[in-house]
């Protein structure tokens, strides 16, 4: 089975600086992950499942399918947080809402005027992703993620609920901005992380997002 997060699925156009290689590693990760151990476990517990029925299962049964569906969910995450969040670097727009809808739970405020360029707002979001992908990967959740513009700075606030993406993580998202002129600061406090990214960008209001809001807890 072919996962649709392959490299070649991306095009061979695409500039592979040392940014681009290690979205390719962590998207080859990801897709090993998916085609070998996760199916695996699916399988297993759809087997398991149906050679112990419910009515019927002891509590040791019941415990093993619990912890083989907790196995696969967290795959799951794993992959999501591995994976490129749909955004690409000669794309004239940017749907970060959808970019960033994978953060079930969190509250996400996009508030950006359509002008500001493409491939800064891009890079912003694939730095916001490996950030909040780092967190979730580390058992920790995002609360809050909000993308704003003010002047000619692009910036975005995320709220984690414990330490935070581990240091590989920050640094990936500081060589992502670099390029872009941007910057990565991460305040630890007791109990939560704030993370704030920002690059400059040129504004120019021709139109604007509306302050869109999705992901707002239940």
């Amino acid at each position: 089975m072919t996962s649709p997060h392959t490299p070649a699925a991306h095009g061979e156009d695409e500039p592979r600086g040392l940014v681009g290689l290690v979205d390719e590693l962590l998207e080859l990760i990801g897709d090993v992950i998916h085609d070998g151990p996760v199916q695996q476990l699916v399988a297993a517990k759809l087997l398991v499942e149906s050679a112990m029925p419910a009515a019927t299962r002891t509590e040791l049964e019941a415990r093993a399918i619990t912890s083989m569906a907790s196995a696969s969910q967290q795959s799951r995450v794993i992959m999501w947080a591995l994976a490129r969040p749909g955004v690409r670097p000669r794309m004239a727009h940017v749907d970060v809402p959808q970019a960033l809808s994978k953060l079930e739970g969190a509250s996400i405020t996009v508030d950006v005027p359509d002008s500001v360029p493409a491939p800064v707002l891009g890079g912003v979001v694939q730095a916001v992703h490996h950030l909040c992908g780092g967190s979730v990967m580390a058992g920790h959740e995002v609360t809050a993620v909000e993308l704003t513009h003010s002047g000619t700075t692009l910036s975005c606030r995320i709220v984690v609920d414990g330490p935070g993406p581990a240091a590989v993580w920050v640094d990936l998202a500081r060589h992502r901005l670099a390029a872009l002129g941007g910057a990565v600061e991460v305040d630890r406090r007791e109990g939560a992380t704030i993370v704030t990214v920002h690059a400059p960008s040129t504004d120019h209001p021709t139109g604007h997002s509306g302050g869109q809001s999705i992901g707002q807890p239940g």
